[in-house]
């Protein structure tokens, strides 16, 4: 079996990294957001359209992505300094 080359090994460990971050950054935005928000009473399909509607949630949603995206490019150009043509490719 052929060994992976050190290039993809880098962008399985910034895709990781993404998931990791953009989901742990998504949970908090949600758990501060419901912190104001009275659950209890509340249904599943009901919270749900809130939280489509809420514009604390829309540009939560928009800092997160783009936090999330430079950080994986800056670990990518910092693992694979001479390639940085993974970059490109990634964003």
């Amino acid at each position: 079996m052929k060994r992976l080359s050190v290039e993809f090994n880098v962008l399985a460990m910034a895709c990781g990294l993404y998931l990791l971050v953009s989901i742990a950054c998504s949970i908090l935005l949600t758990l501060v957001w419901q912190l104001n928000l009275d659950v209890a009473n509340q249904n599943y399909q009901a919270l749900a359209q809130q939280a489509e509607q809420s514009p604390f949630i829309i540009i939560g949603s928009a800092i997160i992505g783009v936090f999330t995206t430079m950080l994986t490019a800056a670990f990518i150009t910092f693992r694979a300094k001479r390639h940085v043509l993974q970059l490109v490719y990634f964003t």
